[in-house]
Order: structure tokens, then C-alpha cells, then sequence
């Protein structure tokens, strides 16, 4: 095989990869707003039920437990984000070694054509 379809094929991976990377993305995505869904249920349930327990020990308890739901959901959200900078930095990577890929095709091209 010739250097200029090796480099060709490797384009070829290479658009696949970032295409594989944008369908994370997109999964990603539906994770997030299903999740942000969830939240809202969860908000409106936990008004409901402090309209309900307005004091003695089972605000406490709903209270805490309130706090404690907001840390794990922080603690997800936060690795959500940082699963959407790897994926940034993953279709970036694809990006750019696709444009040196063609660059070097075109220069071989080139080179054939003098």
C-alpha cells in the first residue's frame, strides 16, 4: 500500500473516532438532561414534604437528608463536567490530527504531481 492511502485510511480512522466521540457526547447529553429532570422531581417532592414536616425530628431528617442528596449530586454533576471537557479535548485531539493528516496527503500529492 502506498504512503498516500495509508494516510488516506488513517483520515478515515481518524473521522471515525470523532464521530464515535460526538455519539459520547450526544449520550452524554440525554444522561444530563434526564438527570436534570430528576433533580426537578426531586426538588418538588422535598417541597412537598417540608410543607408537610414543618418542624420536630422529621424536618431534621428530611433536612439532612436533603443535604446529603445535594452532595451526591454535586459529586455527579462534577463528573459529568469533567467527562464533557475530556470529550472536548477528545474531539480536539481527532480535529487536529485529521488536518495533519490531510496536510501531509496533500503534500504527498503534490510530490507525485512535479
Amino acid at each position: 500500500m502506498d504512503r498516500f492511502q495509508e494516510i488516506t485510511n488513517q483520515i478515515n480512522d481518524t473521522q471515525q473516532a470523532f464521530y464515535d466521540v460526538e455519539r459520547q457526547e450526544r449520550k452524554l447529553e440525554s444522561t444530563k438532561v434526564q438527570f436534570e429532570e430528576i433533580l426537578n422531581q426531586k426538588e418538588q417532592l422535598f417541597f412537598d414534604i417540608n410543607r408537610t414536616w414543618l418542624v420536630g425530628d422529621m424536618a431534621y431528617r428530611t433536612s439532612d437528608n436533603q443535604n446529603d442528596i445535594r452532595r451526591y449530586q454535586d459529586r455527579f454533576m462534577n463528573e459529568l463536567m469533567n467527562e464533557y471537557d475530556e470529550i472536548r479535548n477528545k474531539k480536539r485531539y481527532y480535529q487536529d490530527q485529521e488536518e495533519d493528516l490531510i496536510f501531509q496527503r496533500k503534500k504527498i500529492r503534490e510530490e507525485e504531481n512535479k
